[in-house]
């Protein structure tokens, strides 16, 4: 949305005949085809998710041209045939959750009970609840969750929190000192520290790169705790902080969405952090099922599959992918 109201006064804007966003680009480059893909449309902040269309009236008042805005697509679809790449021609291009997030929630075996959230975790942890229907009420937009479109019309009810983020840029803040470390390793050694001082996940000082430790100490300060001394100190705080971060989102989800929540699926390459699931469950009191690590390739694969009739559903597909691929399961301590 911002950025089409940006340039909706620049030559380039007025030259275009209509916008595609990067996977549906890819599409146009196989096939031809021209449409955008709802999942990824969702997170545009121009499309209506009661309507699942996009939302002219906004369009309207921000001023954007309506012709520029191709027509709606959903997973599942075929968009056409590979043409004009030699021995790849012929073959079908479909339509899947173009979102990473929303493959990777589609690739989640989330309970059949509807008594599972799901974050997905790498550099943000994508925190959420899948549901039937989207959620716009006030409760919801104090507690800025967002109604993203996911497979088969599913509602992903979600929230960013920091993630790995916070972790990879202090890795690279000691490595530009000459001290290197891998997550793997300090998370080894952070599993044998108490738990220390803990701080905002979310502080807005963390969203941008830099020197994270520095910033980390800082927030220590202000609140009086300890500040960590070593690398592996640190690695403890920014995954107890995490552990923190989850159960508060988890709260507001579960008020959000009126539904009580038994379990936590953990997909994604965090889902990989034995001791941030640990924590994780003892901070919510969460059973917590880690894996797959391949969760948003696993969700394309099983929307295809749907698409050509191999399975019926997308629960049939998770079930799939849960015999396939073994959870390691985390009980609250």
């Amino acid at each position: 949305m911002y950025q089409l109201f940006a340039e909706k006064n620049s030559a380039i804007y007025n030259q275009a005949d209509k916008f595609l966003m990067v996977p549906d680009l890819m599409n146009y480059l196989l096939c031809g085809s021209i449409s955008t893909e709802i999942t990824n449309a969702s997170t545009t902040q121009l499309l209506n998710v009661h309507t699942r269309d996009w939302d002219w009236q906004l369009i309207d008042k921000l001023g954007i041209k309506r012709q520029i805005f191709p027509a709606i697509n959903k997973p599942k679809q075929q968009m056409g045939v590979i043409t004009g790449h030699g021995q790849l021609d012929g073959i079908k291009v479909i339509s899947v959750g173009s979102h990473d997030t929303a493959s990777a929630v589609a690739g989640t075996p989330l309970s059949t009970q509807k008594d599972s959230a799901y974050i997905s975790s790498g550099t943000w942890s994508l925190v959420g609840l899948e549901l039937d229907k989207p959620v716009t009420d006030k409760t919801a937009m104090d507690f800025n969750i967002t109604n993203e479109m996911g497979v088969e019309d599913r509602i992903r009810f979600i929230k960013n929190v920091a993630g790995m983020w916070l972790l990879e840029e202090s890795l690279d803040y000691w490595a530009a000192k000459g001290e290197k470390y891998t997550a793997a390793q300090l998370a080894a050694e952070a599993a044998l520290l108490p738990r220390g001082a803990v701080i905002d996940a979310n502080d807005r000082r963390f969203e941008k790169p830099g020197a994270m430790p520095e910033r980390i100490a800082a927030l220590c300060q202000e609140s009086n705790q300890a500040v960590p001394t070593t690398p592996a100190e640190y690695a403890r705080c920014i995954f107890d902080s995490l552990a923190d971060a989850y159960v508060k989102v988890i709260a507001q989800l579960e008020l959000a969405a009126g539904r009580k929540i038994n379990s936590i699926n953990i997909v994604g390459g965090g889902s990989a952090n034995k001791l941030l699931n640990q924590l994780t469950a003892n901070a919510t009191g969460k059973t917590v099922y880690a894996g797959p690590v391949e969760a948003t390739v696993l969700g394309n694969i099983i929307t295809q599959m749907q698409a050509e009739g191999v399975i019926k559903s997308l629960e049939q597909g998770r079930e799939i992918i849960k015999d396939s691929f073994s959870q390691e399961v985390f009980k609250p301590a």
